[in-house]
């Protein structure tokens, strides 16, 4: 279920505009809480996309988006979907990138919780830049129109320049299914399972696409269509280009034949090829001349292919380790994410003495919170920085619920290192000036970073007390054993170092949750 919500949720964020890969969706979204609703908040949180997540009447269908993600049932099971509203008074539901259904309002009505998750429009899609993979296709599609006006100016043929055109094409869909191979989806994944009876990973895997044992049909593909689009280059007019396409064609039957007899089912990818194939020998036939090869001709196509079987059967390992590595990675953030085994740890640790009430420090959100972070850290320490925003965000969703206390861990004894002048112009302005412009100052530090330029703004502490407020600070923080920044207490209790900081907004609501019903039963016991 989780892999078809990568997809939705990539569509809802296309639809109203925002440019963000699937790739990072799905490193995002898969990694995160079994609970898919939260797991979608926390997605649409991290890319800072505006979303409401809420119960709605079921009157109020009419005011909602054109598109939203929508809860709906079959009465037993609950499915998360993409709604979107049609002409004539019917919604199409999509469930996954196969299954799609149109409902009339009253039959979605009757299937729809009334749980809805929508988001708003990009507004600032005028001034975003393009995206990697928008520049890497502008990037492909000018270079392939470079390389074919290059190729009609050397040939000065429309026909040889088909043939050409038919040779990126072929690289294309050598690299859609190397892609598809590997498990990586692309736009044509949902053509390889357009019907029941089309699947490519099926027969892609299959044992009639293995050529040799380390070689099979994804990598012949690839291979194949380097090597005529580099030979011909290098001899447009060269008959044993001609032989090798027509070698080519018992290929296309062979596939052909084991697809429909054999595994029983089609790859749309493959029959791609296959009719690339026929079209490339038809063409090459329309522009054939009785002209006689030479043995260099035979040498140089020795060669190209020797280099790019070679080049291939090298590159093609560094392919498969990086989607290794992305399965990997998605495996370790759902491992260290799962609150199921984090609270349980979490419960089991040992509460530090943060002697809140004598230590004066910087405190920000709610007056009586429910978790109260310990923040140690250091203007200058750069994954303090990082870890900044992270503080802010969660200050800002649970605004309610969670209280920030900021020390600080710098050399205070000397009053001119940086650390020590921002530390001490920090507890100033927060002591001496009102919440807004003190977190003004706050987050412009962590925004920009340097020294002299903030300065210039915000000035330099003189008062000799904040340098004894930090003093408080390390000392406590050495009493404790903490050395090093940054280090989060969550509820007195220190936040593991094997987690990233970053993990931490995952922990939140269970963390909530827990101590909410501990102070219930607490409640209920003295009234018991």
């Amino acid at each position: 279920m989780k892999d078809a919500s990568v997809f939705l949720l990539a569509q809802l964020l296309k639809e109203y505009k925002y440019s963000i890969s699937k790739q990072q969706l799905a490193l995002r979204l898969l990694s995160d809480s079994d609970n898919l609703v939260l797991s979608f908040t926390n997605t649409l949180d991290y890319f800072n996309v505006e979303h409401i997540a809420a119960n709605v009447p079921k009157t109020a269908l009419e005011q909602l988006p054109h598109h939203f993600i929508a809860q709906v049932s079959n009465g037993k099971t609950e499915y998360i979907a993409l709604a979107s509203k049609e002409t004539n008074n019917t919604i199409k539901i999509q469930l996954s990138e196969e299954k799609i259904v149109t409902l009339s309002e009253n039959q979605f009505l009757n299937d729809w919780t009334g749980f809805i998750i929508a988001i708003e429009e990009n507004k600032a899609i005028g001034k975003a830049s393009l995206s990697k993979d928008s520049i890497t296709k502008v990037f492909l599609l000018l270079f392939s129109l470079s390389f074919l006006g290059y190729v009609f100016l050397v040939t000065n043929s429309i026909l040889l320049t088909t043939y050409f055109a038919l040779s990126l094409i072929g690289l294309g869909l050598g690299y859609l299914i190397i892609k598809e191979k590997i498990g990586q989806q692309t736009f044509a994944s949902k053509y390889c399972k357009i019907t029941t009876i089309t699947n490519c990973v099926n027969v892609l895997n299959s044992k009639s696409a293995k050529v040799f044992k380390t070689i099979d049909l994804s990598d012949t593909v690839i291979m194949y269509f380097t090597v005529i689009t580099v030979y011909s280059l290098l001899r447009p007019f060269s008959i044993l280009a001609l032989i090798i396409s027509a070698i080519a064609l018992p290929v296309v039957l062979y596939s052909i034949y084991q697809q429909y007899f054999t595994i029983k089912k089609w790859c749309p990818l493959c029959l791609g090829v296959a009719f690339v194939l026929v079209l490339q020998f038809s063409t090459l036939l329309a522009t054939y001349e009785t002209t006689l090869f030479q043995y260099s001709d035979i040498l140089l196509l020795t060669t190209v292919l020797a280099i790019t079987i070679i080049g291939w059967l090298a590159l093609k390992p560094l392919l498969l380790l990086e989607q290794k590595n992305i399965t990997l990675e998605i495996e370790n953030l759902s491992f260290r994410r799962n609150h199921k085994l984090f609270i349980p740890y979490y419960n089991a640790l040992t509460q530090l003495d943060t002697e809140d009430c004598t230590i004066p420090q910087i405190v920000l959100g709610a007056e009586n919170p429910i978790i109260k972070l310990t923040i140690i850290t250091n203007p200058l320490c750069k994954s303090c920085i990082e870890a900044h925003k992270t503080y802010i965000d969660l200050l800002q969703k649970y605004k309610d619920s969670i209280q920030l206390n900021f020390r600080f861990l710098v050399p205070n004894k000397d009053r001119a290192d940086n650390k020590t002048i921002i530390s001490e112009r920090l507890l100033q302005l927060y002591f001496e000036n009102d919440t807004k412009v003190f977190l003004n100052a706050f987050n412009d530090w962590y925004s920009n970073g340097n020294t002299k330029i903030w300065t210039k703004k915000w000035g330099k502490c003189k008062d000799l007390k904040y340098n004894k407020i930090l003093s408080q600070q390390i000392y406590w923080c050495l009493k404790q054993g903490i050395e090093s920044t940054p280090i989060i207490l969550i509820n007195k209790k220190l936040f593991p170092k094997n987690y990233s900081f970053k993990d931490i907004e995952h922990f939140v609501e269970p963390i909530l949750e827990q101590e909410m019903l501990k102070t219930k039963k607490e409640i209920n016991n003295i009234h018991a």
